[in-house]
Formats: C-alpha cells, structure tokens, sequence
C-alpha cells in the first residue's frame, strides 16, 4: 500500500471511535519507523494526541513493557546517557524493592502508576513486534487492554513474514486486537528527497543527490531495493566519494561508480559479503562481457566463480560485455577506509578510456545491447569501429573483444567481413597499438580469466598475451631481487604488489631463482609465509583455464614442491612454520596438477 493511502487511514482511525490497533507491516529495514516519525507524528500532532514510541526489541515480560512504556509516557527524550541512567536508576530501586517488600522494582511501578495513567489523546507505537520475547498471547492481550479499557490509540509495526503464522496464540488475538493491517510499501521517489534532510549540513552533496536523484532511483528499482539503512548506507558512501566524481566530469564513469558502490553494499548489508572479504574479490576484479555461462550448472563450475556467477544473475548482468571493478571502493564498503590516491587513479585511468569518440562508439557497439541500436547507427558504428582498429586506436586488450564480437557478426550474417579479414584487422591494429607499450593487469585479468566459445577469440586472446609479456618484460627490474627481499624483511605489501602486478604473466617464475626463493622461505616470517600461501593459490586455483598461459610455471614449482618436502622431512622445522611448510607443500601440489 502506498504511503499516502497509510496516512489518510491512519488520520481517520485518530478520528474515529474505534477500540482497535492499526497494524503497519513490513519487511526489516523497510523504514517503517522512519515513515512514522517523518509522517505520522505530523499527523498525530495537528489531531491534537500525543505521540509516544516504544520498542518491543528484547523485552521479555509484560512488566519490562510497561517500565518502557513508563520511560516514554514520562521522560521525552533520546538522550542515550538519559536512559542510560534510568537503567542504573532500575538497579538500585530493583534491589531496594526485593529487600524491604519482596518485589521488583517494575512490578511496584506498574502497580503504582501506570494503572492510573489516563491514556485518551494518546496513540502509543510499539515497534519490532517480530523482535519482542513476550509471548505473543500476553503481549497482544496486554495491548487489548490498553486499547479497549484504557481509551489508548495504539499503532503496531511488525515484519510479520518473522512471526510464526501458525501460532493460533497469535492469529487468535491479532482478529480481536488490530482492526487493519496495511501492508508498507515505500514510495521510493518520496523517500529519496525525505532522506536529503539527513544532508543539510553538507549543501553540496544535497546538491549532487537532486542533480542524479533520477539515476539513483532508477537504479534503486532496478536491484529491488527497498530497505532503508542499505539506502542511508549507500548514501553515506557516495558523500565520501561526490568531490572527485564531480571533479572528474564523466558522467559515464560516475554513473558506473554509483552502480558499483550500490551493488557491492546491497551483498555487504545483506551478508553476502562480509568485512573479512576486503581482500578476496570473490572473482568480481574478473568480470568481463559475458564472461558466465549461465546455462552452466553450478556443480560444474569451480568454487571461486560461483559468487560471481550468483552475481551476475542477481544483478542481471549476463547480457553486460563490461564490468568495471574498482578495487579502492570494493575496500572501502567492506573495510570502511577509502585509500583515497588509488581511487583518484582508478577514476583517472577509466577515465583515459572514455575519453575519445572513437572509445565510446567501441563501448556502444562491443556490448550486447547492439541489438537495440537502429539499422542505421549498427552500420555506421560498425564501418567506424573497424576503421579505428585498424589505425591502432584501442588498447591492446579491447582487440580481442573487437575481435569476438566481429565473429559474432561475421557468423550471423551481420557483416559481410570474414574471419581471415577481422583477424587482418586485428594484426594491422596490434602492430600500432603495442608501440604505445601501455599495459594493464586488469585488463589483461579480465580478458584471460574465462575461456570463449570461439576457438579463433583464443587465437587473438594469445597474440594479446604475448605482446602483454612482451612489453612487461621490457622494463623489469630484477624480479628475483623483489621477491627475495619482501619475504626476508617481511614486506607483505611489496609481495603482494608484485604478484598482484604479474598476476596472469609467467614472467613471475620465469625471473625467480628457485635455490635462492628457496632459502629466503625459511628465512621468511610466518606472516609472509602464510601470505606466499595465499598468493599461489590466487595465482594458480582461482582461473580455470590457467594451464593456457602458465604452463611453463611447471618445472619451477615441481623443483620448490621438492626442496618443501625434503624440508619437512630432514629438517623438521618446529610448530607454525612446519605447519606454513606442509601447507605450501600442498598448494603447490595443487597447483601443478593445475598445469599439467
């Protein structure tokens, strides 16, 4: 029911003789309690009753209900250091009482003042009937009495999809006590401009949220959210964030970030993803065109890609040809720090993406929703979009989506330009744009991570990968050097950089000397060695097809497996180091079956 048709129901229920209590039902977070202290307590107001407000949450008898009940007839206020001394007030009087008259200090108070409190011209709320401990019997009959015998106006909100329906105690009593249950359906439009109060301190950013009040709340229907500490959540994110979007002036990269703060709060606040995950991407940094197959069943589908996969149907992106993770927010929603120099690049650097017509008609061709294009624009954007190929426009890794979609139009009649004349392209294309020698891992991640249907997108997928090590190979520090010295000085950033820079490139182990690696594990810290740990596996067990482009990782991690177990047998290294020992021993088991 819409919120305005609750506020004329409730204005002639406070009207009205009736002996009943209103109901409001909703699910949790809903803001059924915001909606009552924004727009009914107006309303209770100008009818000349007073308001008082009590939560049910954790009361476990009807005389704890009526000491709350006390508190707010008697002490208007929120003031949590009021009640806090209330509270310790309740101790004392409690063990006073139980002394000199052998009763509580709630049931001398109920008996003393809440029977003569005159409750006409009041309308009592009681909230979270769901989250109240009193048997719901002596709850509802307490509220009856109130109701009936009392002169009380009484309003319940309850998500009643968390009480048992087939309690009778329940269903009994709820046919004699509520007149109306009306179920809360929250007008997102209204509740948008409602929440911009909480801003008022920050007029630029009330600012902002009117300017895309429009695409917030599009994209609020779009994911089906409706509860409202997830919404204040999100809000809240994106104040931290306004500055440099608008700084920026992209609407294309700030509408994509809104997007991503949204999606990856939504799974945070429901549990989806916890804030242990800060450092585990879940395989979402892999996101790329439509890189599932959702006909799959998930059964067949390793383990690190069955969020991902759940993510992308509940969030309908399997029709998107790109996802952009950003790594900075992802950190910032799960852990609460925004590393604000990383975000500024990841803007910077999308941004360079976007910056060229000859980039954006890429983006509108190279995407699934060319099937909404008009007749006229797909033959304009197709002859352009070729024609910007060829002259080396792109980056390196776009040229094997160029490519895929090409084939796809090549096979459905869509084009009249064969294989053997895309893949002319593509070589023309690459041989400019590798002279830029510009690389990206997350690119290159988000192009390797999954296998393509066509076997000649994997062709043009190994031409890219080749050039990828090529051009990292040309300015490289001595890896070896890095990697011995972060292990040894226990340097646990400037490891995971590292792998985190060569993720999908055998340049890693090819550069490594394995006595050297070797002798710098015993050396090493548990902390660094439980993370070289964590790194392999990431490096190894976490892509499917990984055997394509790191094969020849083989006979490195077959001679470190040796000198591991050999370890462990002659040496015995004492407690959590053999324990990191015997669990690297295994990973790298693992990860060679991986490769052969």
């Amino acid at each position: 029911m819409e919120p305005r048709f609750i506020k004329k129901i409730f204005d002639d229920y406070l009207k009205s003789n009736s002996k009943n209590a209103l109901l409001i039902n909703g699910e949790w977070g809903s803001g059924k309690t915001y909606f009552y202290k924004q727009e009914l307590e107006p309303i209770i107001k100008k009818a000349k009753f007073k308001p008082y407000y009590v939560s049910l949450n954790g009361l476990s008898t009807v005389a704890a209900l009526e000491q709350a009940l006390l508190v707010s007839l008697f002490v208007k206020t929120d003031n949590k250091e009021i009640r806090k001394t209330i509270k310790v007030g309740e101790k004392v009087l409690n063990t006073i009482s139980s002394i000199f008259v052998n009763r509580s200090a709630e049931s001398l108070l109920s008996d003393t003042v809440v029977n003569f409190v005159p409750f006409e011209n009041k309308i009592l709320c009681f909230d979270d009937l769901e989250r109240c401990d009193i048997p719901l019997r002596q709850l509802l009959g307490y509220l009856n009495n109130l109701a009936e015998h009392r002169g009380a106006k009484i309003l319940i909100l309850s998500d009643e999809t968390k009480i048992d329906s087939t309690d009778n105690n329940y269903s009994d009593i709820k046919e004699k006590l509520i007149g109306r249950v009306l179920n809360f359906e929250q007008d997102l439009s209204g509740i948008l401009i409602s929440l911009l109060t909480a801003y008022e301190n920050n007029k630029e950013y009330k600012s902002f949220l009117l300017k895309y009040n429009g695409y917030i709340l599009s994209q609020f229907h779009t994911t089906k959210l409706r509860n409202l500490r997830t919404i204040f959540f999100c809000l809240d994110i994106i104040e931290k964030l306004f500055r440099a979007l608008e700084e920026l002036e992209d609407e294309i990269v700030l509408k994509e970030v809104l997007e991503f703060v949204l999606l990856i709060a939504i799974d945070f606040k429901e549990g989806r993803l916890v804030s242990s995950d800060y450092q585990d991407y879940k395989g979402l940094n892999a996101l790329s065109h439509v890189i599932f197959d959702l006909k799959e069943e998930d059964s067949e589908v390793d383990a690190s890609k069955i969020y991902a996969r759940s993510f992308c149907r509940r969030f309908s992106l399997s029709e998107r040809y790109h996802f952009t993770f950003y790594t900075s927010l992802y950190r910032y929603i799960l852990s609460g720090y925004l590393d604000k120099d990383e975000f500024n690049k990841e803007l910077q650097d999308r941004k360079k993406l976007n910056a060229t017509i000859e980039q954006q008609e890429f983006n509108e061709l190279i995407t699934y929703n060319f099937r909404r294009l008009s007749e006229e624009r797909f033959t304009e954007l197709l002859n352009r979009v070729k024609r910007s190929a060829e002259n080396g426009v792109f980056s390196i890794y776009e040229y094997a989506q160029f490519a895929d979609f090409y084939f796809f139009f090549s096979d459905h009649g869509l084009t009249s330009l064969t294989y053997k004349d895309i893949n002319a392209v593509v070589d023309r294309g690459l041989n400019i744009a590798k002279q830029r020698k510009e690389i990206n891992k997350d690119h290159f991640g988000n192009m390797i991570h999954f296998k393509k249907e066509n076997s000649e997108t994997e062709l043009v997928k190994s031409k890219v990968v080749d050039l990828h090590n090529e051009i990292l190979a040309k300015g490289q520090d001595s890896i070896n050097q890095q990697v011995n010295k972060s292990l040894i000085e226990g340097d646990t950033e400037s490891l995971r950089a590292l792998f985190e820079e060569y993720r999908h490139s055998p340049l890693l182990v090819s550069n490594i000397k394995v006595e050297e690696l070797f002798s710098s594990l015993l050396l090493a810290e548990n902390k660094c060695l439980a993370l070289f740990c964590n790194l392999l596996h990431e490096r190894y067990c976490s892509v499917s097809n990984i055997k394509k482009f790191l094969v020849e990782d083989r006979i490195f991690l077959i001679d470190l497996e040796d000198r591991i177990k050999n370890t462990i047998i002659v040496q015995k290294p004492a407690g959590v180091k053999i324990f990191n020992l015997h669990q690297l021993g295994k990973l790298l088991t693992e990860a060679i079956s991986k490769l052969s």
